[in-house]
Order: structure tokens, then C-alpha cells, then sequence
């Protein structure tokens, strides 16, 4: 990929399963090489076994093989039990814009959709892990959050699709993820600066208000019709 001209790589989610420590640092050391010799940014997302609490992070490396983050994944599925949830928000400039890292999950959660756009960045790299039949689910999920705050998002995900879409929903590129040896996606876009929405600054608030409105009126209507039903009715006259 970087021959054809890729300048920022993401892998999937524990691509290696659930790695020992010394498996963990010698695919580090691998990937460092992979990010250095191809001279790309690269994200990959891994699985580390942890007394405490095993870890689902995300590596960035940079273009001279330097590891600069290790995001931690926060919103757990339900069968990560065994996993600790991360608390960090990791934003890197990349290719001249903010960029943020984020898994899988994450992005079902509005909240860190939100926080990430507080944060202003450009777009979200994003490794995930699906199952197969709610792929499509799980990345229209994901969109829309881009489309709420106003930024990219690269998404790839194993047994799932491989995805790009835009600030504004739009999918740029897509294509369904495949066992070893695997998928590639190629798409040649911009990171553009984020793109300042409402709900960015005001979050659930517009929901809530429309909550509180539609209570307003059933309870406007219940007393109508207690009222109502409450008046006595005049006798009418029987014409014959």
C-alpha cells in the first residue's frame, strides 16, 4: 500500500489475539520496523494479556518507527469482562491536522464522539472488530458520530467492512474485510480541520428538550380531558 502512495495505514482490532507481554514487545518491534521502512503512519489495534485486567489498545506509530501513543480502548463489549477500560483521549497531528484514535465500540457511545470534537480534531482512525452479520450496523453507527461532530473516520474492522466516511456521512470508500490474507482499502482524501456542528456545542441537549415537550403536551392533553370530562353537560330539550 505505501508503494501505491498510503501515507497513514489502520489495522483491525487484536489483530494477534490476545498476546503475552514478550509477544506483545516483539510485535511492537515489528510493526515499528513496518512503519519506519514504508516510512507510514500506522495504527494497529492489539490485545494484551495483563494481571489486573488484560488491555485493548491501539499503537500509533509514526513514519520514522517511533511508537508516540498507546490508546486504551474505553467502552468494553460485554465479552471483554477480563479487559481494563481506558480513561485517555489520545490526538496526534497527522498529515498536518489533529487526529484521534478511538476502538471499535467507542464509537457506539456519543459521549467520546463529542469529546474528541471538543478536542478539534480532523478525523478519528479507528481499528474495530464486528461480527460479521451487524458489520454494516456497526459502521453506519460510527458515521453517524462523524456526522454529528464533524470529522472523518477511517474504520477497519475485522469481520466487517473496511470504511471511510466523511464529516458529512458520505461513505467515500467500502469494501467488506476478509479472512488471511486478508483486505486492503486504498483511499486518497483529505484531513480536512473539523467541521463545527451544533450538536458539538449543545450534545443531548436538543433531545432532552424535545423529551421535556412531548411530556408537556401529554400532560397538557391529559388535563384537557379530565376537565372535559369533568364539566357537566346542559339538558337538551326533546322536540317532538
Amino acid at each position: 500500500m505505501a508503494a501505491q502512495g498510503a501515507q497513514v495505514v489502520v489495522l483491525p482490532e487484536k489483530i494477534g489475539g490476545l498476546l503475552t507481554t514478550a509477544q506483545a514487545q516483539a510485535w511492537q518491534r515489528q510493526m515499528s520496523g513496518w512503519a519506519a521502512r514504508y516510512r507510514v503512519w500506522l495504527e494497529a489495534g492489539v490485545g494484551v494479556e495483563r494481571t489486573g485486567g488484560h488491555l485493548n489498545v491501539a499503537w500509533l506509530f509514526a513514519p520514522d518507527g517511533q511508537l508516540l501513543d498507546t490508546y486504551q480502548k474505553h467502552y468494553l463489549a460485554p465479552p471483554e469482562q477480563a479487559f481494563a477500560a481506558g480513561q485517555a483521549y489520545t490526538v496526534r497531528a497527522v498529515a498536518g491536522q489533529p487526529v484521534g484514535l478511538a476502538i471499535c465500540k467507542d464509537l457506539h457511545f456519543a459521549a467520546l464522539g463529542r469529546a474528541y470534537a471538543r478536542r478539534r480534531v480532523g478525523a478519528l482512525l479507528v481499528p474495530a472488530w464486528d461480527f460479521d452479520p451487524d458489520g454494516q450496523l456497526a459502521e453506519r453507527m460510527t458515521a453517524t458520530h462523524g456526522v454529528e461532530n464533524g470529522y472523518l473516520i477511517v474504520r477497519a474492522a475485522r469481520n466487517g467492512l473496511l470504511t471511510v466516511s466523511d464529516a458529512y456521512g458520505r461513505v467515500v470508500a467500502e469494501r467488506l474485510s476478509r479472512r488471511l490474507p486478508g483486505q486492503t482499502l486504498l483511499v486518497r482524501t483529505p484531513v480536512s480541520p473539523l467541521v463545527p456542528t451544533l450538536y458539538t456545542r449543545l450534545g443531548d441537549a436538543l433531545g432532552w428538550l424535545c423529551v421535556a415537550a412531548g411530556a408537556g403536551l401529554l400532560l397538557t392533553s391529559r388535563g384537557v380531558s379530565r376537565r372535559s370530562e369533568s364539566t357537566p353537560r346542559r339538558a337538551g330539550s326533546l322536540v317532538r
